[in-house]
């Protein structure tokens, strides 16, 4: 895979009750972003990202899959998480090294007590969320219902940033209200055009709400709003990235899956408009001698990785899966394993898409990426080099 700085790398977490369609808006991602020929599908059995056996017998992700997106010049890993409380450790080890936590809503049932446990983690991680209504395209679907319940069981300050074509079985596509364009899902490919005549008056409303949310993230940019009533499209941009690091931003937005309606708008909203890991507050570690620092996603700072994941692959041996808090971790580097005070020898670095592996020259700052067949190495150990040895549990 190629080489991404950390301003063009994008951390999302995908989380939400079993069986809101966190897989198949992964397969419809790669699908619009070309990376993949056809829409894997979770019910056909043919899914890209659960391929394991018990899976797909079952249906169901049972592990968290870290699957990297290449869309309009970034890299946006999206971390799949299973929806079954029994396997609710996998989303919370998702969460702690994502940067934004997109919370995946049903449009049939809206925040469940299932979503709300979820949110909460996040919340209690101090994580940037971001909600997008899934299913739009379900018979009983009711969009207005579930942002609603978002609102009052999740975010109270959250805001639409796409609105739906049709409803229910009718649904078509979505209207991004950021750039008043029209998105429409044709025989599962999404189709940019105007906004349809008829919605022209009430996305022009709902962009207004978005603006004054947006505004709302940042003094200045209020200033201007309220001086103005506008927000230029490039202040809007910076809003919405303040807004969402800060976490005083819940954008929400609509789609299906299945239809692939919607997915690439959002693709583009995370591309476009969503922080990169420098935008994010920095982390707070602390060194053996107890001495507290806080590291920015600055590439050529001090290493601080930390691992969050350990699998096994039957051609390769036992992976572990780690994101780079601070500096660069390049093929063939060896690091200092803080936590086991042992030395480690990164060999070859690989990013998975599903049985897909793809070697890795480095990870930057910011990035997620594996290695495998370390010595010591285990879940929450934290990789750093020897002078500046750094305790367990060192990320904050």
């Amino acid at each position: 895979m190629k080489k991404y700085e950390t301003a063009n790398i994008r951390n999302v977490a995908l989380v939400g009750s079993k069986g809101v369609g966190k897989t198949t808006f992964v397969e419809a991602a790669l699908f619009s972003s070309k990376a993949t020929g056809r829409q894997g599908s979770v019910d056909e059995g043919n899914s890209i990202i659960d391929y394991d056996p018990i899976e797909v017998d079952r249906k169901q992700s049972i592990t968290s899959k870290v699957t990297p997106v290449e869309f309009a010049g970034k890299k946006i890993n999206l971390i799949d998480t299973p929806g079954y409380s029994d396997f609710v450790g996998e989303a919370v080890g998702a969460m702690a090294v994502a940067d934004v936590v997109c919370c995946l809503v049903d449009s049939v049932n809206g925040a469940d007590v299932s979503t709300a446990r979820l949110d909460g983690y996040a919340q209690k991680f101090g994580k940037a969320r971001v909600y997008f209504v899934n299913k739009a395209d379900a018979e009983r679907a009711d969009v207005d219902a579930a942002l609603a319940s978002i609102k009052d069981k999740l975010a109270s300050g959250a805001a639409l940033f796409q609105m739906p074509i049709g409803k229910g079985q009718g649904f078509k596509g979505v209207v991004d209200l950021l750039n008043m364009r029209a998105y429409v899902s044709e025989g599962g490919h999404s189709k940019e055009t105007d906004v349809p005549a008829d919605m022209a008056e009430a996305a022009k409303e709902k962009r207004t709400a978005l603006m004054e949310a947006v505004a709302e993230s940042d003094e200045v940019l209020l200033n201007k709003y309220l001086e103005s009533g506008e927000l230029s499209e490039e202040e809007l941009k910076r809003g919405m990235v303040k807004g969402i690091a800060a976490g005083t931003l819940n954008p929400v937005f609509v789609g299906s899956g299945v239809m692939n309606a919607g997915v690439e708008a959002f693709l583009a909203a995370v591309a476009g408009n969503f922080p990169s890991p420098a935008d994010m507050p920095p982390v707070k570690a602390k060194k053996a001698d107890g001495s507290e620092v806080s590291l920015t996603a600055n590439p050529a700072g001090p290493l601080l990785a930390q691992v969050f994941k350990t699998t096994s692959d039957p051609g390769i041996g036992d992976v572990s899966f780690f994101r780079v808090w601070s500096g660069t971790i390049k093929a063939g580097d060896d690091v200092f394993n803080g936590t086991q005070s042992a030395f480690e020898r990164m060999g070859h670095l690989i990013v998975m898409r599903g049985k897909e592996r793809m070697e890795s020259e480095e990870a930057p700052a910011g990035d997620i990426a594996a290695v495998a067949k370390l010595k010591s190495t285990t879940i929450e150990d934290v990789f750093t080099m020897k002078n500046d040895a750094l305790d367990r549990k060192s990320v904050v």
